[in-house]
């Protein structure tokens, strides 16, 4: 592990020439370290870090190509069923919060009778 991290400070400072690549190299380590500690998924950040800039860039290569207009992206079938996908997705934790609300004092309503 530590010569991992002696080829990552040499990496980083090799290139730029300065330190502000090794604090960088130090600081998302540590960020990495904390959310892998607390469970959070470290191959999102990473994913987020390395792609996103390029998607923010074809997102708005897009946008211009359409006029501003987001109907382009859902038009296909595909892109519209993946959309609805990644928003229930998204929903679905909520939904079985309320559900489980919901059915809580049915529940309770029932065992004390």
């Amino acid at each position: 592990m530590p010569i991992i991290m002696l080829c990552c400070a040499v990496g980083s400072f090799a290139i730029g020439n300065n330190m502000f690549g090794v604090v960088t190299v130090a600081a998302f380590g540590v960020i990495g370290y904390v959310m892998e500690a607390n469970g959070y998924p470290v191959a999102a950040m990473v994913l987020g870090i390395v792609m996103g800039t390029m998607v923010e860039q074809a997102f708005v290569t897009s946008l211009i190509k359409s006029d501003g207009s987001i109907l382009p992206f859902f038009e296909r079938p595909v892109a519209a069923i993946l959309a609805a996908m990644a928003i229930g997705a998204l929903l679905w934790p909520v939904m079985v919060w309320v559900w489980r609300k919901v059915k809580q004092p049915q529940a309770a309503a029932a065992t004390s009778r």
